[in-house]
């Protein structure tokens, strides 16, 4: 093998697309093909300075020392095998995919992430396709072809679920330049989390896994194990590699926060991106709200909460395009289980160990070395150190996490040296809790050992961390953590990054945030009862996040409060353990004063299932503290009672809070009761009152000369009036609006009123105004990037549209209003577009199609508890009525049929008429 470029250097990767159809179709025709394809490629590569230093059935593996001759490299490539005459195979299509970074070359062979990176991206590619990572594009810019031009592809999430990359495409005037999207993870919908390192030495579970939950009849996958095995590392990457099978989507629930079960159903749906409409949330809402195709749900750390496995079962049953992925320390017992016990990583034998290179191919090996090297890069693995790396991965077991945490201490101990210190911890620690398994007990030595090499002062700032629910930032810990003793903590943090007892949090870019792994936060948190500091640890944590909340609370009120939810959402574990501490140990007052604010974070947030349990509680224990803290908890439980649609509970809680406030002299909070006390009655059909507690909402905004709310209460004061058919009125309200809300510069708000002006100008038949209207609010919706005023605007322009007899655009306009509302997962519109749609069809004499897409409308809106305008109503009616008469009979059949289908099948029939009937000449 020949000996290739060191140092930074740029890789070539190719391969065939399509080649194992193309060998079952013509395989005497392809050896031949194959052998051609080898020649070219190799003559590419060669005459362009590179080296081939592996080949891989059809894939082709090469060197450069400069980017610029790979590149020329690839394109002679591509321009030889276009001009091929390939005979009965057709042309061989290859993929081909450029990437520079250090690499470690040993006997000839190259290894190191930069590798895994330009495979992955190779991956991604289709055949004729040259793709570019940003490290080579940016190499290759002061030296470009004048003939290339480099097409931006935009930063895409690969396989690996490392750091997403920037990719960029090749174009040449002679070669094909138009292909299909990239297969890379955000082609499918999925919500997994990227990886700060690679997968390293699963490639045979990866596999496996993967033909598991490839097989029709297989639909529940238990990967089993204990603490440390990579459980979950095994389970993401799966996911990953599935992405192209489950076109419905892969979704990852992690479960390591949760031990209530009922909290297992909300947590899934939140994960899948399904908000909770409903007082209770349930298996119908999941499956309502999933596509109907295959769909795969990882369910991280079942364990946790090992009480709600039968769901599982319901699951499944429930929903049958859905299979489930479990990672769990005990199998579950579920019928239809298939257990995948994850072994720890293949140990080389010892006696005697292989060869060095037989010895680094080893998975346990691998790993010690990739990650020694992360903290060390001189290390190598030699004839030297090759039987003491071979026994510490044998005294680990193989576990992945404990290697991992040996690894980290090769900075200090050279591999002998480690090895001695851990003999000798193995033997003091195993001497107790022999009822553990095994494998816990070498990870809980693992973890104790690196904890015992800690000064005594880094030890104690490692117990404190532990008081963490789900990570920290600096802040935070200085608040928390504070001892004299100290001085900087910011080095004691890094210390503990640096031994892997601290995880960064890359996703968190504006400010340092620190995570533990569960295992290690378990063995910290031991530590931390032990010493007796945890009753003190839990009161400075529930103080810094009481104080926490009430500084964000006026941020989190403000419409533009989109940097405070992500504060939350940080810390939500953090603050459900503050919250929990409260309620357990009786501190009434804060428990209410973190409930009254916490509301509306789990209203902006879907969490309504959650907060509403929370809140409850809440009420119920604190009957005896003092109404001004009670009554916002009372008030939030009403408005998350009203959001998922229990307008009853969420009338009787507001009208207690409304009572409460007016013994109180808070008139911008009773105005605030009062709206959603409105909001409450309205839904239930009480316009009358609905329309006294706005007024009297209005009237107490006025006084407090508060323009934002102000600005709020005319807006829903136009809706009701809108509804109820007065028009003219309702434009008055939403005008004046819209002046208010220009004076503050509010441009979501001008957006939202501006939509309402253009509804009550369509109800008066002024379609040309109500388009401008409209069309202004959906431009001003797609720069602030708000998908909720997008959609709302795209129903309004449709409706418009269909007045207009402008069928095509309207079609066009609804259909992605549905898409849109099904993708966000609010269903709550789906009707109203649905029933344009059936308008349209209506109008053009589709009579059969459009009264079954009412059907289904209707029976939707009963099922969602769709609130129906007035107006609408009147216009539906009469619209029905009128195919009911060109119909005869046959009517109620179609309405029936419409009737029976689901919220997937009824947008499918949708798209099917249109596609059959609508067409751009009907215009």
């Amino acid at each position: 093998m020949p000996t290739g470029p060191s140092g930074t250097v740029t890789f070539l990767f190719t391969d065939i697309e399509g080649s194992t159809r193309l060998w079952e179709q013509y395989q005497e025709a392809m050896a031949s093909a194959l052998a051609r394809h080898d020649l070219l490629l190799r003559d590419a590569i060669t005459t362009n300075g590179g080296t081939v230093f592996k080949t891989v059935g059809d894939a082709f593996c090469a060197a450069f020392v400069r980017p610029e001759d790979a590149l020329q490299a690839a394109l002679d490539a591509q321009r030889s095998l276009v001009t091929e005459a390939w005979g009965v195979t057709g042309s061989l299509r290859v993929r081909m995919a450029l990437h520079s970074g250090d690499s470690v070359v040993r006997d000839g062979d190259y290894f190191g992430p930069t590798l895994n990176r330009v495979a992955r991206l190779m991956a991604t590619g289709h055949g004729g396709q040259i793709l570019l990572s940003k490290a080579t594009t940016s190499a290759l810019l002061p030296a470009l072809p004048a003939d290339v031009t480099l097409l931006d592809l935009g930063e895409r999430q690969l396989k690996d679920l490392s750091r997403p990359e920037h990719i960029f495409q090749v174009v040449v005037p002679d070669l094909p330049s138009s292909f299909p999207p990239l297969r890379t993870v955000d082609t499918r919908p999925n919500n997994l989390p990227a990886q700060t390192t690679a997968l390293i030495g699963r490639e045979r579970e990866l596999a496996a896994v993967c033909a598991l939950l490839r097989q029709p009849e297989l639909r529940l996958v238990s990967l089993t194990g204990p603490g440390g095995t990579g459980k979950t590392r095994l389970a993401i990457q799966v996911a990953a590699e599935l992405l192209d099978f489950f076109a419905g989507g892969v979704f990852f629930v992690p479960l390591d926060s949760i031990r209530n079960p009922d909290d297992v159903l909300p947590a899934i749906m939140h994960s899948v991106g399904i908000k909770e409409r409903n007082s209770q949330t349930s298996l119908a809402d999941l499956k309502e709200g999933l596509s109907a195709s295959p769909t795969l749900i990882v369910l991280d750390n079942l364990e946790q909460v090992i009480a709600a496995v039968p769901l599982v079962g319901e699951l499944l049953q429930a929903i049958p395009s859905l299979k489930l992925l479990v990672s769990s320390r005990t199998v579950l017992q579920v019928y239809g289980e298939n257990e995948y016990p994850v072994p720890p990583l293949k140990l080389p034998p010892l006696k005697p160990p292989p060869p060095v290179p037989e010895l680094a191919t080893y998975p346990s090996v691998t790993l010690f070395v990739e990650r020694t090297q992360a903290v060390k890069p001189s290390f190598v693995l030699t004839d030297t150190n090759a039987r003491a790396v071979a026994e510490i991965c044998h005294r680990l077991d193989g576990l992945p996490l404990a290697i991992e945490l040996a690894a980290a201490r090769s900075k200090l101990f050279a591999p002998q040296a480690l090895l001695d210190r851990l003999s000798n911890q193995f033997e003091l620690l195993t001497t107790g809790g022999r009822d553990r398994p095994v494998r816990q007990q070498t990870l809980r030595a693992a973890i104790a050992w690196g904890y015992d090499l800690l000064p005594p002062l880094e030890q104690r700032l490692f117990q404190r961390l532990a008081v963490f629910a789900d990570g920290f930032t600096l802040e935070a810990a200085e608040a928390i953590c504070f001892d004299p003793e100290l001085p900087d903590l910011f080095t004691g943090i890094e210390s503990l990054l640096s031994k892997s007892l601290l995880r960064q949090d890359l996703d968190c870019e504006d400010t340092l945030r620190c995570d533990m792994l569960g295992t290690i936060r378990a063995y910290a948190l031991e530590q931390l009862v032990a010493t007796g500091e945890f009753p003190m640890m839990q009161r400075h944590h529930i103080s810094y996040y009481a104080t926490f909340v009430q500084e964000a609370e006026p941020e989190l009120r403000s419409a533009d409060n989109n940097h405070c939810l992500e504060l939350f959402d940080r810390e939500h574990d953090n603050l459900r353990a503050a919250l929990s501490y409260c309620v357990e140990h009786n501190e009434k007052l804060r428990s209410l004063q973190l409930g009254g604010v916490l509301w509306r974070y789990w209203w902006a947030r879907g969490y309504l299932q959650e907060g509403r349990r929370w809140l409850e509680t809440l009420i119920q224990f604190s009957g005896d503290e003092p109404v001004e803290e009670r009554v916002q908890v009372i008030s939030g439980a009403g408005v998350l009672a009203n959001a998922q649609g229990d307008h009853e509970r969420a009338a009787h809680l507001l009208e207690e809070a409304l009572h409460i406030q007016r013994s109180l002299d808070d008139p911008a909070t009773m105005a605030f009761v009062a709206t959603n006390l409105g909001i409450a009655v309205l839904q239930q059909g009480d316009y009358l009152r609905a329309i006294a507690l706005f007024e009297e909402s209005l009237a107490l905004r006025r006084t407090l000369g508060d323009p934002v709310s102000i600005a709020s209460s005319l807006n829903n004061l136009g809706l009701l009036t809108l509804y109820q058919g007065d028009y003219e009125r309702a434009e008055r309200f939403f005008e004046e609006t819209i002046l208010l809300r220009r004076s503050l510069g509010d441009t979501w708000g001008i957006s939202n009123s501006l939509n309402n002006l253009g509804l009550a100008a369509y109800y008066q038949g002024n379609y040309e105004e109500a388009l401008n209207f409209c069309s202004e609010s959906y431009g001003i919706a797609i720069g602030l990037r708000d998908t909720h005023s997008q959609g709302l605007a795209l129903i309004n322009l449709g409706r418009i549209l269909v007045a207009l007899g402008r069928y095509q655009d309207a079609v066009s306009h609804l259909i992605q209003a549905v898409d849109l509302w099904f993708e966000l997962g609010n269903h709550e519109y789906i009707p109203e577009c649905l029933d344009g749609i059936a308008d349209i069809l209506a109008q053009m004499g589709v009579s059969a199609s459009a009264a079954q897409i009412y059907g289904a409308t209707a029976a939707l809106r009963a099922t969602l508890k769709v609130a129906f305008p007035h107006s609408e109503q009147i216009r539906r009616d009469a619209a029905m009525a009128a195919l009911a008469a060109d119909l005869g009979e046959q009517y109620e059949a179609c309405v029936r049929q419409g009737a029976g289908l689901s919220l997937e099948k009824a947008i499918a029939y949708a798209h099917t008429v249109i596609a059959e009937h609508v067409s751009e000449d009907d215009d």
